[in-house]
């Protein structure tokens, strides 16, 4: 995990974590199992704080606009994804021609598939259409119960989908505002 980011509500940060006793490790794989066996995540584990932040220093503060939200969660539900990943990771296989939310592949990557196809395409003379779709706000609006069939058709295990049923379903958030009066 990354060091020197802030806590979620729980007031845990990465560094308690990695100064802690060395028995953390096995007190969390107890809790861990627990969950896993009950199906059940505590319910501080849905819960994030929504901190707004300026996109730029020269951005004017007064506009909503100019602002994107990144939420704070409970590090120790970070170390539970970390775990499941690690564990379960090869039920979560996907496509190479998927660039957004995976690990050393981002824009560039998609861009450069799309000057390849095009280049191909157009050496040979043929025509090419190009439609793009903004998905930004996709991930905000998933069918969660889709997803949970396409985790059932990928044979996911039951007490590991049990826990991801428990846990989105009990996904809140709050927004921090500061609000900064100047005389």
């Amino acid at each position: 995990m990354k060091l020197q980011k802030a806590a979620g509500v729980e007031g845990i940060e990465a560094e308690h974590l990695r100064h802690a006793h060395p028995r953390i490790c096995v007190i969390l794989a107890l809790l861990f199992d627990a969950m896993l066996i009950h199906g059940v995540v505590p319910s501080m584990f849905g819960v994030g704080i929504i901190i707004p932040l300026i996109k730029g220093h020269n951005m004017d503060s007064s506009s909503s606009d100019n602002y994107r939200g990144i939420t704070l969660s409970v590090h120790i539900s970070k170390v539970l994804e970390m775990c499941i990943l690690d564990i379960y990771g090869n039920y979560y296989v996907t496509s190479d021609l998927q660039f957004g939310f995976k690990k050393r592949v981002g824009c560039n990557h998609a861009l450069y598939a799309v000057q390849s196809v095009m280049r191909h395409f157009t050496n040979g003379n043929s025509t090419v259409n190009l439609c793009a779709l903004d998905m930004s706000k996709a991930f905000d609006r998933v069918n969660h119960f889709a997803l949970f069939m396409k985790c059932t058709n990928r044979n996911v295990p039951i007490a590991l989908l049990n826990n991801l049923v428990n846990w989105y379903g009990m996904c809140t958030a709050v927004v921090r505002w500061i609000m900064l009066f100047l005389m």
